[in-house]
């Protein structure tokens, strides 16, 4: 893996609780903000999520 480059969205969601101090309760920034999507959003997200 190179430095500085995230390669799934879990990666962002470690970056930002273990370097950034985002609430590990919350699941990081991009879970975060993955929820407050509109519902019809989360199943293109979910679809592409599953060919991971």
């Amino acid at each position: 893996a190179q430095q500085g480059a995230c390669y799934r969205e879990s990666d962002i969601d470690l970056l930002s609780v273990e370097a950034l101090g985002y609430p590990r309760h919350s699941g990081g920034a991009h879970r975060q903000a993955t929820l407050a999507q509109p519902a019809s959003d989360t199943s293109s997200t979910t679809a592409r999520n599953a060919h991971s």
